[in-house]
């Protein structure tokens, strides 16, 4: 075993990665100016997601986090 002081030379060295270049082509880019009547609109709105809340969900997950407590508390005790 090396000691701790000693540093661990590789084998092989490695190589210096090599530069790729790519070309960049300029665009146009178009600048989209919105009236202040449609962004006062969107402020006030949220987005419909179709979010929808599953109360059996969540009690399955109440259960299995309870029992998962209560499977611990009698690993310890034992």
């Amino acid at each position: 075993m090396p000691s701790p002081t000693t540093p661990v030379l590789p084998v092989k060295p490695v190589d210096e990665p090599t530069a790729v270049t790519v070309p960049v082509t300029p665009t146009v880019a178009k600048t989209v100016v919105a009236s202040k009547a449609t962004t006062h609109k969107t402020a006030q709105t949220l987005p419909q997601t179709d979010e929808s809340e599953s109360v059996w969900l969540m009690a399955i997950g109440w259960l299995m986090f309870m029992l998962a407590g209560w499977f611990e508390t009698r690993r310890k005790r034992a």
